[in-house]
């Protein structure tokens, strides 16, 4: 699960309730899809990690995520220290990171281990072009 590590600026993204697919777990990196929550994909730039449980009216908490927030996840397969500084994918339950290239967050520090902690930051994904 995505979880904060520290922030760049004082302030503190406020918690906010928006309506969002069942069973998105804490910690799962979503996007707005047909006006809900709905899981990332591998290489998308997500706009929000869940808080909390879903609520009864069908809301869940959720943070939006900044460049200027740094969280922590777990990876499905070894970051080695020369990815720092690059950009690798989300896993398919986005709320943790693989070692391939091409997502939206960017490695701050690994474990170089798989199931290690990394921390980084999303960054949108340059344009192919």
């Amino acid at each position: 699960m995505f979880l904060v590590s520290r922030r760049e600026i004082a302030d503190v993204e406020p918690t906010v309730y928006i309506k969002g697919a069942a069973s998105l777990g804490l910690g799962v990196a979503c996007k707005m899809t047909s006006g809900q929550l709905a899981k990332c994909a591998a290489t998308d730039m997500p706009e929000y990690i869940i808080n909390g449980p879903q609520r009864a009216d069908g809301t869940y908490p959720v943070i939006r995520v900044l460049p200027t927030t740094t969280f922590e996840t777990i990876s499905t397969a070894a970051i080695t220290a020369d990815k720092i500084g690059t950009a690798v994918q989300m896993d398919t339950t986005a709320d943790k990171v693989t070692a391939t290239a091409g997502g939206a967050f960017i490695v701050e520090t690994t474990e170089n281990a798989s199931n290690g902690v990394v921390t980084g930051h999303f960054k949108q994904p340059a344009a192919a072009g």
